[in-house]
């Protein structure tokens, strides 16, 4: 039951933007907790989980990341000194603390193989709503569900359409097939012709979001199966684990297979080359430095804008103004593009964004958590461990290209893959 709350809570997040909610979404999440109490009967928070143990310092420490951004910005909230420090700090309270808060205690006990197989049945469901978007070129799901707010209407009919699907952002989209895609790994159907077709949905969905992080994101979480597939077959010496691996890689062979037949046989093959010389070109944009795309252009600009400030600026290294800093720096230091445009709402790269509200000890803390939920991977062999690591590794790679703090979906998230980072059973998987 506490994984269908769960999920009820991650659909709340994915709808919530659409409706305006905010408030509203503090309170809902705190009624799913409350539910969850009364209908389990069980202590709302248990002290001894908070104990440090090796099995939890990920969660006390992402728990005093929290804390010390809040510390943080009591001073700019009293004297003023961050103008953005309030809302910064509504935006905290619930996007951080409230999804930190409910997605934990919901968590607790629950089976993430049961979880994760609904995940699997609405990302089809979503999926499949995307896939008519991007076939379309259209906001599809805004005009079936008119609270569905469209991304970019400018962008209809155009190569430049980026389907979103019930997200309030293409690159949450992508963040939450990709989800999708590493739960398919570790907790897939059982039908392998079901977990061949899902798979498929997912990585068109995440082909049509153009959201090249994820897409990067994507190809490194596939490098590390390849590498640990290679690696657990070699070390595995039970007849059992062989035949787990030699079963597995039937999968990959039959994903690949089928791609080259629909290739072959539907007269696809330019179309296919087609979509990889687009991916390849889209790519090369943001290597490419002397090419005016708005996207890097800001990207780059507030890079160099911030480290200039920290280089001039060197109290600025350890003492960070709370939060709201990020948004206050980037608001008084646009980006100008090369085709006319501003950028000033952010700096789009959280490790910067953090290192301006929080200083050193903050940055410190933020890479913290990502740090020890790998050590604690490479140590454990629990598949829920493994999972989590990755997770954390997928939400440390968008912090490159976005403020995902600001994002509910982003630290949903975070705390799914840090809690189970928590898990302490003996549950061996591939990876």
């Amino acid at each position: 039951m506490r994984e269908f709350l769960l999920l009820l809570f991650l659909i709340l997040i994915i709808i919530e933007i659409h409706l305006n909610i905010s408030f509203e979404y503090a309170l809902l999440g705190l009624l799913l907790v409350c539910f969850s109490y009364m209908l389990l009967r069980r202590q709302s928070v248990k002290l001894h989980s908070l104990r440090v143990n090796k099995a939890n310092k990920v969660i006390v420490l992402y728990l005093s990341f929290l804390l010390f951004e809040a510390i943080c910005t009591i001073p700019s909230m009293l004297f003023e000194t961050n103008i953005f420090a309030i809302d910064s700090m509504k935006v905290f309270l619930a996007s951080q603390l409230t999804t930190a808060f409910v997605a934990l205690y919901l968590a607790e006990g629950i089976r993430w193989d049961r979880f994760f197989l609904y995940i699997q049945w609405v990302a089809i469901v979503f999926g499949v709503f995307g896939i008519i978007e991007y076939a379309t070129k259209t906001y599809f799901v805004s005009r079936v569900f008119g609270f569905i707010k469209p991304f970019c209407l400018p962008y209809e009919h155009t190569s430049m359409f980026r389907l979103s699907s019930f997200f309030s952002s293409p690159a949450i989209a992508a963040l939450f097939f990709l989800l999708a895609i590493i739960s398919l790994h570790y907790y897939g159907f059982n039908n392998l012709f079901l977990q061949i077709l899902a798979g498929m949905i997912y990585v068109i969905n995440i082909y049509g979001t153009r959201t090249r992080i994820i897409w990067l994101a994507t190809a490194i979480f596939y490098c590390i199966v390849v590498a640990r597939f290679v690696i657990g077959y070699r070390s595995s010496s039970a007849q059992s684990q062989r035949k787990k691996y030699t079963n597995y890689s039937y999968l990959l062979v039959s994903i690949i297979l089928l791609f080259a037949m629909v290739g072959i046989v539907a007269f696809m093959w330019d179309k296919v080359i087609e979509i990889f010389d687009d991916v390849k070109n889209y790519l090369s944009l943001v290597l490419d430095m002397n090419n005016t795309f708005a996207s890097r252009e800001i990207r780059a600009g507030n890079i160099s804008n911030v480290v200039c400030f920290l280089y001039n600026n060197p109290i600025r290294l350890f003492a960070g103004e709370g939060l709201g800093a990020g948004v206050e720096f980037s608001h008084y230091n646009a980006v100008y593009t090369t085709e006319g445009g501003t950028w000033n709402l952010g700096i789009d790269n959280q490790f910067l964004t953090t290192w301006l509200e929080t200083g050193i000890i903050g940055i410190v803390l933020y890479i913290g958590i990502f740090a020890y939920g790998i050590n604690r991977s490479i140590r454990n062999n629990n598949a829920n461990v493994k999972m989590g690591c990755i997770l954390l590794i997928i939400i440390f790679i968008m912090s490159v290209s976005m403020d995902v703090l600001w994002w509910k979906m982003c630290n949903f998230v975070l705390v799914v893959g840090i809690k189970m980072l928590n898990e302490q059973n003996k549950e061996k998987g591939l990876l």
